[in-house]
């Protein structure tokens, strides 16, 4: 971003596979002051035979998905688009925007 310029992230697409769980906090936590825009998010609540050994067959909690959900939340983020993805049947796609873009646009 520094080396082009960019005073904002206006989309992040992120499918990390069931480590999306992991991944949001530090994105949250780290990028603070430069959050993206918009989130395209592919979510897993459940593992695939296929995952990485940390994730296989491994279910999310209510508690850990309402904590990121939460902190996401707490960002600004609320979800706008939500899709069944009918390729996998254990995750969802969400769209998220954070507020100050949603004002904006309306």
């Amino acid at each position: 971003m520094n080396k082009l310029g960019h005073k904002e992230v206006s989309l992040l697409k992120l499918d990390a596979e069931g480590f999306e769980w992991e991944i949001l906090p530090t994105i949250l936590e780290s990028l603070s002051q430069v959050l993206p825009n918009q989130i395209l998010l592919e979510a897993h609540y459940c593992a695939h035979m296929h995952a990485k050994p940390s994730w296989w067959r491994r279910e999310m909690r209510a508690g850990e998905i309402a904590l990121v959900s939460t902190s996401l939340f707490d960002s600004g983020y609320r979800v706008v688009s939500v899709e069944v993805n009918v390729g996998c049947p254990s995750c969802m796609n969400f769209g998220l925007m954070r507020v100050h873009c949603l004002e904006r646009c309306l």
